[in-house]
């Protein structure tokens, strides 16, 4: 299929292709696998994030020339050029760069493209013509103190992120309809109810529309075995998917530093696109956390979720219906790889699949050596499987 009809002008084709490279999906990550005896454990996830990111992406021009272009740029020089960005971390560009992570770093707070087809992402500590969102490569430098030459860097015009909806791109604006109709069912139908979970799908969704078509994937007619490329849709436009992605991650990604250091020598043993698993020694303090956010975070995020989602910036999570608790205390997690992990209390349970079998009877035939589930029993069919 043909993307050249999103392509503006010449001035941003070599912005779109880079882009384009640039996008890359959510995060799972194990970090340590296996058994994990701690106190605490709480599964920590952002509020909304796709939606709330859609409220931190402001609306682009292409059929100017862009705002900055920048090439050969050392780490002094590019520091010099952060205060014209016009909105700080939130700023949306794309670079071509090179970096290097202090030795001493706990986590890579980015994954690079692997160059095999479909392979996943690769947490390096260091990587030459790396192709990045302008937000990654701003925290790299203001976060992480890493070193870095960037070959290229291309900001395109762009409105001024003031907190309302009138400077946000299309996407976003339709994702703020979104939330406030979730909000909406969710006091007149209830939480958990069909009405409010449509609203979620339909904000997620404007995301998903956004990245249509950017990678080449197939889809089969329904009821035949014909599959046909999925194409772009009017939304389409790998500048503001990639930015999607990146503020997800550069949000979970801040909230672990966060933690790592109001409570040190504690695990995280999880991650994904929006939220983690922290394991520790001691309770969290979710009004300590939430007030080291505000005194810390980039003030464009603590306005959006002051004026748009009543300051919550996550929640503790549980898979226990009507669950008044925080974490899971004095239990068991099982962590075995991305996806694949619970607690034998229940509040935990991503299982990748895996369906009719007890967290009990996997937790003990771990302990017993057997490692082997026999998924083809256990996992639900999808629809074309059926």
């Amino acid at each position: 299929h043909d993307m050249t009809t999103l392509q503006a002008d010449d001035a941003y084709n070599q912005a779109f292709s880079m882009a384009l490279k640039a996008y890359t999906g959510g995060q799972n990550l194990c970090y340590n696998p296996g058994i994990i005896e701690m106190p605490y454990v709480y599964d920590i996830d952002l509020k909304s994030s796709y939606v709330n990111a859609g409220h931190l992406i402001p609306d682009l021009r292409l059929d100017v020339p862009p705002l900055m272009e920048v090439t050969n740029s050392n780490s002094k020089h590019f520091k010099n050029l952060l205060p014209k960005m016009p909105n700080g971390a939130f700023t949306v560009g794309v670079a071509d760069v090179d970096y290097k992570l202090p030795k001493d770093i706990k986590r890579s707070p980015l994954g690079v493209k692997a160059a095999i087809k479909n392979a996943t992402p690769r947490y390096v500590t260091e990587h030459k013509r790396a192709i990045l969102p302008l937000i990654t490569l701003i925290d790299l430098v203001e976060n992480y103190n890493a070193e870095i030459y960037v070959h290229r860097l291309i900001v395109p015009d762009q409105k001024k992120l003031t907190g309302k909806l009138v400077n946000v791109c299309p996407s976003g604006k339709a994702q703020a309809w979104t939330l406030e109709q979730r909000n909406l069912a969710k006091k007149k139908y209830g939480n958990k109810s069909a009405e409010q979970e449509l609203f979620k799908l339909l904000g997620n969704g404007a995301y998903g529309k956004t990245a249509q078509g950017l990678n080449a994937k197939t889809s089969k007619v329904f009821g035949t075995n014909n599959s046909y490329y999925v194409p772009v849709s009017k939304s389409t436009n790998p500048l503001i998917a990639m930015q999607y992605t990146a503020i997800a991650r550069y949000q979970v990604n801040f909230l672990m530093d966060l933690l790592d250091r109001l409570y040190p020598n504690n695990l995280i043993p999880s991650v994904t696109t929006d939220g983690f698993i922290w394991a520790g020694n001691q309770p969290l303090d979710k009004d300590e956390i939430v007030e080291a956010i505000r005194k810390n975070a980039p003030k464009q995020w603590v306005d959006v979720n002051d004026n748009y989602f009543n300051g919550n910036f996550f929640e503790f999570k549980s898979k226990l219906i009507d669950d008044k608790k925080e974490c899971s205390k004095n239990t068991t997690l099982v962590n075995l790889k991305t996806r694949f992990n619970f607690t034998l209390d229940g509040r935990i349970e991503a299982l990748a699949g895996v369906r009719n079998v007890s967290l009990q009877s996997i937790y003990h035939d771990l302990i017993n050596n057997v490692t082997t589930i026999k998924v083809d029993q256990h996992r639900l069919s999808s629809l074309d499987d059926m």
